[in-house]
């Protein structure tokens, strides 16, 4: 995921689509923004990725197949 603003670091976390947050974690944010986010042991589903910062909040709807 690209982080835009100026954050060095986001917090990450990814909830299922009832709410229940099944990932949380701080992450730092590289020089190319870009943050990768392992959802492998996550069952097949729709999520909701939120990346939260001083500059940043985003909140993206994913489908892991």
């Amino acid at each position: 995921l690209y982080i835009s603003g100026m954050d060095h670091e986001v917090s990450l976390k990814v909830t299922s689509i009832n709410g229940s947050l099944v990932y949380s974690r701080t992450k730092q944010v590289p020089m190319n923004r870009v943050v990768e986010i392992d959802l492998s042991d996550l069952r097949n589903g729709l999520y909701i990725i939120s990346l939260l910062g001083p500059s940043v909040q985003v909140h993206q709807k994913v489908m892991k197949r």
